[in-house]
């Protein structure tokens, strides 16, 4: 059973364009329970980095 559902993560991914920059620095400031963060981290390169 999964307690929480994130929203609008495909619409929040497609704005961050982490396919064009898997080694970039992305900063998530509402980290809530880590929905958005997760997925930002799953796409994230050897040098990506996540800070939130």
């Amino acid at each position: 059973m999964e307690l929480h559902q994130p929203v609008l993560v495909d619409e929040v991914l497609r704005a961050l364009s982490i396919e064009l920059n898997p080694d970039g620095v992305y900063v998530v400031a509402t980290l809530g329970l880590g929905g958005h963060s997760l997925e930002i981290v799953k796409r994230l390169g050897a040098s990506g980095l996540l800070i939130g």
